[in-house]
């Protein structure tokens, strides 16, 4: 063998080494050039799974940003709302200023005198008293609403913070073996009741050393605040409230149910409607036998005809009250000595005044259901416009929501 032939077979040998090598590392994501080693590009199932990773940790930090954003504006809604209420109620004490210095006397839309707008004040509930229970049940007591003939009514607060309104009955009727009987009996009733328009019963109990009944808490003004603080409402809001009372009244009666105190202290006055509250005294109508010695029950100026003779009591009673409620309302209760009923209504829209005329009936088969007063004011499809309430009502209600204790 030659030297040339040799040389020329070397050269091929080592090309054809090179080649197997260069094609055996290639599939290892390197390139072999000489002594020099290149990388290359990833595979693209390990690119896809990079990109992957990235775009779930673009995301992720996307939503901490979107729900921290969402966090911020709540905080801001909060706090515009209650400045606006302070500002609000400060407007309302610089026109009750005006009204006090210029002893003007307004009217409403339904052309009834009132009196001048009386200063707003900042809600105070009273403070727990020494002997009053810190605890009922598992609900812990932080303030008085108010006292009544069954008892003593608390704010409360559930195990998860909710506020609730919760009544303690007297001990001298706790002492009652029969009255503890009704107490639970009323509690069997006033759980069925449901809508919109009451305060639904949250948790009772007729055992222990005094029976308790917890509702939910409706923070607002009764009726009778609003109308002993600003007299007689606008013609809309009594249409919205009467729609709201008769919408209660038709869960109530759905029930078996008859409220026997329907009037403007058991009504509140809340954000975005009226509320029926106070089961205490309602008895349900298959509960006769517990309720023939029982004492008169309801407030004078409210009790239909049949209340004060001792008749049989139908729902029709509520219906009496319910018209009441709406007279007083809308300015035209308590009717004057001597009054006609016609007369004392006079001033009211012909709607209004048709359905206090009805409601007031002598004859209780005579008065309308609940669903015939919705039927009668229910009006067309369209919603009016604007607050229900009015400006210095609307201004109660958001200082009832802001409402503290007191420390007096």
């Amino acid at each position: 063998m030659d030297l040339e032939r040799t040389l020329t077979s070397r050269e091929e040998i080592n090309a054809a080494l090179r080649g197997v090598l260069d094609e055996a590392t290639g599939k290892w994501g390197i390139r072999v050039n000489r002594v020099k080693l290149k990388e290359i590009e990833p595979p693209a199932a390990i690119r896809a799974a990079m990109e992957g990773q990235l775009r779930a940790d673009r995301e992720k930090r996307a939503a901490i940003l979107q729900a921290e954003g969402v966090r911020q504006s709540e905080i801001l809604r909060a706090e515009g709302e209650k400045q606006a209420a302070i500002l609000r109620a400060e407007s309302e004490v610089a026109v009750a200023e005006i009204h006090r210095r210029g002893g003007a006397r307004a009217a409403t839309p339904n052309g009834v005198p009132v009196r001048p707008v009386r200063p707003v004040r900042p809600v105070q509930h009273d403070p727990l008293q020494p002997g009053d229970p810190r605890r009922i049940g598992r609900y812990r007591l932080t303030a008085r609403l108010g006292e009544g003939g069954m008892g003593t009514v608390y704010l409360g607060l559930s195990p998860g913070e909710r506020q609730v309104a919760v009544k303690v009955v007297r001990a001298d009727l706790a002492a009652d073996p029969g009255f503890r009987k009704r107490f639970a009996r009323e509690i069997e009733s006033v759980r069925r009741v449901g809508g919109f328009h009451t305060a639904p019963v949250v948790n009772a109990s007729a055992e222990g050393e005094q029976p308790w009944l917890v509702t939910e808490y409706i923070p607002g003004p009764s009726l009778a605040t609003v109308l002993r603080e600003h007299g007689a409402l606008p013609a809309r809001t009594v249409r919205t409230l009467a729609l709201g009372v008769a919408e209660a009244l038709e869960g109530i009666h759905a029930c078996g149910i008859v409220h026997r105190d329907l009037k403007p202290g058991n009504i509140i006055i809340a954000e975005t409607s009226a509320r029926v509250i106070d089961f205490g005294i309602a008895r349900a109508l298959d509960a006769t036998a517990l309720t023939r010695t029982d004492f008169l029950i309801g407030t004078l100026g409210f009790l239909a005809p049949e209340q004060l003779t001792g008749a049989p009591l139908t729902p029709a009673v509520d219906a009496y009250a319910f018209g009441m409620v709406l007279a007083h309302a809308c300015g035209a209760a308590p009717f004057p000595a001597g009054a006609e009923l016609g007369a004392a209504l006079r001033s009211l829209p012909s709607d209004l005044s048709a359905i206090v005329t009805a409601c007031l009936s002598p004859d209780p088969a005579a008065r309308p259901t609940p669903a015939q007063i919705l039927e009668r004011l229910g009006g067309g499809d369209a919603k009016p416009e604007g607050d229900w309430l009015p400006p210095a009502v609307r201004t109660m209600v958001d200082l009832h929501n802001m409402a503290t204790v007191s420390n007096d």
